[in-house]
């Protein structure tokens, strides 16, 4: 009717009494949704000629850039802290003209989940600081992919801008993230720009012809023991290259993050996955975490379980209630890095399943990293050979091996060479590695990752390499030249996919035989 199109007019009217004229500078120009609301209902012109109130910008995030000015009240990013993140951390202060979003007593939004209120404000008032004054909306090439940086396969979109990364955002998947990604996976980007730039050999810039002649020198008697050790953000094709390179090799062995891909359990495959669908475990009455805290580790998965309105109990020094156990009709026990990175963490899941002793109790892991699931499918389609306690080249494969070469430095330490094979690089391995050769980053391989829930996810990369890093593949072929050995397909991704369609036939079996 008249009388509606008229309030809705007046309404948008009075949204912009003290909004900024300033969208030919604003970032969420051409992506707003009150400019979309104002061309769509709004009038074309303004009866308000006062001054307009004027607001103090404020700081409430490292990540997160906030112009009061802009902001409408609408109080979603309130409502996501509070509802969705779980932790409300921004609201609402003062009345009227005064009132402004705001963090209370001017502490700092420490939700790991925060980024998605950037998502949610209609318009430019929360902005990744990264990306501000960058580039157009419009002017961005977005690519579809996978984030690397935990089991859960968040996927994603990145929007590129002159072979630059500008910002990434979350791609919509009801089966795994929903519309949500962490921060970790928003902004762990930023991190790439301290790049292995050229191929270092004892510290020294060395060009690629020279390495390869440093190489030979290294692997001049293949039956020295060689040791691979793996990344779980390496992403299968990666890893297929490493694996049928050791094959290669008379005396290679291959570790992806040690204790975390135990092959053996008992008699039987132990895999770090899930060991269900996300929709099985959303519909589970009970879920009880064990060696993980969730809101840190895996914030996107809290998120879908305070959704879902699980009752969760996370085993810490205070005592259960076993009532809650004993209760159940669908209780889960979920396995996280503290269980699988123990000493004996096959003894230690076994204990924990008897302590919470129920007919109906399944377990899933959820402490891997992005490919882990896709690393011990890996490693069962191969012999398990004995570990042995040093090598006399260690080569390390991909990023995110901190924590890896942290816990088994002794065996770095020992080595007659470490080489590493990584795009980015921390000090611990500046000192311990004799040759660091640079490989592209996640941002810029195409590839695939198989998740916690055995999903096989492939993605594409969104910009080039730079000119002196080479693909883990190129570098691998290198080795074996060195090595003097011809690389053949052991494993094949048709094997590889073999395997993954068995293990999730397998546990739909398992699932329903518990049900």
């Amino acid at each position: 009717s008249e009388k509606v199109v008229a309030t809705r007019k007046s309404v948008i009217e009075f949204m912009l009494i003290n909004h900024p004229l300033d969208c030919l500078v604003c970032d969420q120009g051409g992506d707003c949704e009150l400019q979309d609301m104002v061309y769509q209902f709004g009038a074309d012109n303004s009866r308000f000629c006062e001054p307009k109130v004027e607001k103090q910008p404020e700081d409430i995030s490292p990540l997160i850039a906030v112009n009061a000015n802009r902001c409408i009240k609408c109080m979603r990013c309130v409502r996501f802290l509070e509802e969705i993140s779980g932790q409300r951390e921004l609201g609402m202060l003062n009345r009227g003209e005064n009132c402004k979003i705001s963090s209370f007593y001017d502490d700092k939004v420490t939700s790991k989940l925060s980024g998605n209120t950037i998502d949610v404000c209609p318009v430019g008032a929360l902005l990744a600081k990264s990306a501000t004054h960058a580039v157009r909306p419009w002017e961005l090439k977005r690519t579809e992919s996978v984030s690397p940086y935990d089991a859960l396969g968040t996927n994603i979109n990145i929007d590129t801008f002159a072979n630059k990364v500008i910002k990434i955002i979350p791609r919509h998947n009801s089966g795994i993230n929903g519309s949500w990604i962490s921060d970790q996976d928003r902004f762990g980007f930023l991190g790439l720009e301290y790049r292995v730039e050229q191929p270092l050999v004892n510290g020294e810039v060395t060009p690629w012809e020279q390495v390869q002649e440093d190489l030979g020198r290294v692997f001049a008697d293949n039956e020295k023991s060689t040791l691979f050790m793996v990344s779980p953000t390496a992403t299968v094709e990666q890893m297929l290259a490493v694996e049928n390179l050791a094959a290669a090799m008379p005396n290679a062995q291959i570790g992806y993050s040690f204790s975390q891909h135990r092959q053996i359990q008992g008699d039987t495959e132990y895999f770090p996955v899930l060991g269900m669908s996300l929709e099985q475990l959303l519909q589970s009455d009970l879920i009880i975490i064990a060696g993980v805290d969730l809101d840190q580790d895996l914030p996107v998965l809290a998120a879908r379980l305070r959704k879902a309105n699980c009752r969760v109990v996370m085993i810490d020094p205070q005592t259960p209630d076993a009532g809650l156990v004993k209760n159940a009709q669908s209780p889960v026990l979920l396995f996280g890095k503290a269980v699988s990175e123990h000493v004996d963490a096959d003894q230690l899941r076994e204990s924990l399943q008897k302590v919470f002793a129920h007919g109906k109790l399944k377990t899933g892991d959820i402490s891997g990293g992005a490919n882990s699931a896709g690393a011990a499918i890996l490693q069962s389609l191969r012999s398990c050979e004995d570990s042995a306690k040093s090598f006399s080249n260690v080569v390390l494969v991909g990023d995110a091996l901190e924590e890896i070469a942290g816990d088994k430095m002794h065996i770095i330490s020992s080595a007659e060479h470490v080489i590493a094979l990584m795009s980015t690089t921390t000090e611990a391995i500046k000192r311990n590695a004799h040759i660091i050769l640079p490989i592209p980053a996640w941002t810029e391989v195409s590839g695939s990752f198989v998740n916690m829930q055995l999903n096989w996810q492939c993605f594409k990369a969104a910009i080039k390499a730079p000119d002196a890093a080479r693909e883990i593949e190129q570098i691998c072929a290198m080795i074996a030249k060195a090595a003097k050995v011809a690389i053949f397909r052991k494993i094949s991704e048709d094997q590889f996919a073999d395997k993954l369609k068995q293990i999730k036939t397998e546990q739909q079996k398992s699932w329903s035989a518990q049900c």
